[in-house]
């Protein structure tokens, strides 16, 4: 009976092979087998367990069966018990029961059905039960199915017993395989499904990409207006520095007057014997070119605009300078590399050129000695083609003149 069930089995999984493509199920052939262990009772009603000839062994069931729809199925198939007499008296070791069954598909892994069919035992008999199926499914066509099954006999089943209903418990566990490929309408629905999955990623897809580029735009956006923030702010400081300058020049320049005009004075009181000297022409204003006294750079990382240990160290020597030179001016430009948008490497240069004018000023240096603004990628000082290249263009370079 094993050697059988195994044959079974092995045509199982071949014939799962040659239907791998299939995977509609409704409506389709299946065939399966299964093996396991059974407990049978003639139904006589003994004291003892000796005497109520209970008997126990090997179980294997082979079928062919057809679903309908999602609904249910029927099968038709034999099982071939084997019960040991060491509880029996009849010296019958095999339990043949040939059956329908009528299956209700509850769930894809719950089936539950009622089945009857023919028995013989020590001789033959009408039979019917109850069984429930639990398939798990491996790929594809093929299941594993646990399967339980209770067999009700009649006692003509056995012979020397007058009355009494007999039963037989059986648990297998088998394979099953659909045998037929798929059909159209399934496969034109599952074609149908998959290009609505594929639609759906695309649309999905299509959202994430204007999604970014309403991002980058509105990062486009806010850095132009940055920008322009703090080009109207270097316009403020440059135009303030400039009225300054120019009153301070105004002041000196009318303080000089009038020292002239006392010293011409007192020349002529004290030489009335020398003649009068025409007062000279006072001098056209010469506009002098800034003499630079002072150049620095310091370096920063790639958008980074914080000052490090390093930066700080070359920053401290030029407050000490300035602090020397009260009246010299110090020009602070900001630039960058050529990583980023445009819009945004100006707004880094300018972020970077503040960040060093707010450490001076911090160091104690008046707001009216600088003169800063931002480049951004537009003033390389190296190729950026080049790591190297591009780290010496990350920098703002500080130029201190009078």
């Amino acid at each position: 009976m094993k050697k059988f069930a195994l044959i079974i089995l092995t045509a199982a999984l071949a014939s799962a092979s040659a239907a791998a493509q299939s995977q509609n199920i409704d409506k389709h052939w299946y065939i399966g087998a299964g093996i396991g262990i059974n407990v049978g009772i003639d139904g006589q009603k003994y004291v003892s367990r000796v005497q109520s000839h209970i008997g126990g062994g090997d179980a294997v069931d082979v079928y062919l069966g057809r679903f309908w729809g999602k609904v249910g199925g029927f099968r038709a198939g034999y099982q071939g018990l084997k019960i040991s007499n060491q509880y029996t008296d009849y010296n019958k070791t095999n339990f043949s029961y040939f059956h329908a069954d009528l299956m209700a598909r509850l769930a894809d892994a719950f089936v539950p059905y009622l089945h009857a069919g023919y028995a013989h035992i020590d001789k033959g008999s009408p039979a019917a039960g109850v069984g429930v199926m639990l398939p798990i499914r491996l790929f594809k066509q093929l299941y594993i199915i646990p399967d339980g099954k209770l067999t009700f006999l009649n006692s003509n089943a056995f012979s020397g017993i007058g009355a009494g209903l007999g039963a037989n418990l059986s648990a297998t566990m088998g394979l099953r395989v659909f045998l037929e490929g798929e059909d159209p309408a399934h496969k034109a629905a599952r074609e149908e499904a998959r290009q609505a999955r594929h639609a759906e990623k695309a649309a999905a897809a299509a959202a994430a990409l204007a999604t970014a580029r309403a991002a980058m735009a509105r990062q486009e956006a806010e850095a132009a207006a940055a920008k322009a923030a703090a080009e109207k702010a270097e316009a403020d400081a440059k135009a303030a520095a400039d009225a300054k300058a120019a009153a301070e020049a105004a002041e000196k320049a009318a303080a000089e007057k009038a020292a002239a005009s006392a010293k011409a004075a007192q020349t002529a009181a004290e030489s009335t014997a020398q003649p009068a000297v025409q007062p000279a022409a006072e001098p056209a204003a010469v506009s002098a070119k800034p003499v630079e006294l002072m150049r620095e750079v310091v370096y920063f990382d790639t958008n980074i605009y914080t000052i490090d240990a390093k930066a700080a160290k070359t920053l401290d020597k030029v407050a000490a300078f300035m602090k020397k030179h009260p009246g010299a001016k110090a020009y602070i430009d900001g630039h960058t590399d050529s990583t980023g948008t445009e819009g945004w490497n100006s707004t880094l240069s300018g972020h970077r050129a503040v960040a060093v004018l707010d450490y001076l000023i911090g160091k104690g240096i008046s707001t009216s000695s600088f003169v800063f603004e931002g480049f951004g990628e537009t003033r390389p000082a190296h190729s950026n083609s080049s790591k190297e290249g591009r780290a010496r263009n990350r920098r703002v370079e500080i130029c201190i003149a009078e």
